[in-house]
């Protein structure tokens, strides 16, 4: 994670891709791990022990 959000980002501005695309990017990372993070307690609920 924290490559995408601090090296990854770095790299493509020195390569002179556009701050939208970069910003996109970085997003569209963040919100693949942010729903793992939400969904993650919910999915473990009709798994846990009785």
């Amino acid at each position: 994670m924290g490559l995408v959000l601090f090296v990854f980002p770095q790299l493509m501005a020195e390569h002179y891709v556009p701050e939208a695309m970069i910003a996109s990017i970085t997003a569209a990372a963040v919100f693949a791990n942010f729903w793992s993070v939400f969904l993650g307690p919910l999915l473990d609920v009709p798994f846990r022990g009785q």
